[in-house]
């Protein structure tokens, strides 16, 4: 990089939210644009587990990008570093055991309640360190109506909540029958990364 270029910035976040930080990041970038207020970042992306690296003159810019973004450890000292440019190959290279994945493979899930469910790759994104999956739901209709703290208490016990294909209208009914307001949007119109996407009646991640 030359002297007048962006520099790398590596930031810490949770383990397996890297995916919906980076989408929650460019839309912040958009909705920011459509505002008037422009995010001094040039690029953000991911290879690795609980990273992310943004490009940026300067940390604060960095900082400011990431703000009010869930699960971005910007807050915490250290948690935001400047890549050395000599670093920088080493720090973006893609796991070779990533890049074997192919589109319309398919994979195990390894966690959460889609934990040995089986799903279909259905795109491969730069250059291996991102996947597009789909799977049958497994969607909790006794959480739905639940507040955040009654959400986690549940988490802990019980069964996993069967496969069946999603059914907006049936996942409203559910929402209202609880007596709160049902908030299913049908595109990405938030920068919040808190929501579960789902297409065709499955599950995306």
């Amino acid at each position: 990089p030359t002297p007048k270029a962006p520099r790398l910035f590596m930031i810490r976040v949770r383990e397996n939210r890297e995916r919906e930080i980076i989408v929650a990041l460019c839309n912040k970038f958009i909705a920011s644009a459509s505002e008037g207020k422009i995010l001094a970042i040039t690029s953000a992306f991911t290879t690795s587990k609980g990273i992310i690296f943004v490009e940026a003159h300067r940390e604060a810019y960095v900082a400011a990008a990431v703000s009010g973004i869930p699960d971005v450890f910007a807050w915490r000292a250290g948690s935001i570093s400047m890549v050395q440019p000599a670093d920088i190959p080493s720090a973006i290279a893609i796991k070779s055991k990533i890049s074997r994945l192919q589109k319309g493979g398919w994979v195990r899930m390894t966690k959460g309640e889609y934990k040995g469910d089986l799903a279909r790759v259905e795109d491969v994104m730069d250059g291996g360190a991102r996947v597009l999956i789909k799977a049958v739901p497994r969607i909790n209709f006794q959480r739905l109506g639940m507040s955040a703290e009654q959400r986690r208490a549940l988490s802990s016990r019980g069964a996993r909540p069967p496969q069946r294909l999603f059914d907006a209208a049936e996942v409203r009914a559910a929402i209202k029958a609880a007596g709160r307001e049902p908030r299913i949007e049908t595109k990405l119109t938030r920068f919040g990364a808190q929501a579960d996407l789902f297409a065709s009646s499955l599950y995306h991640e």
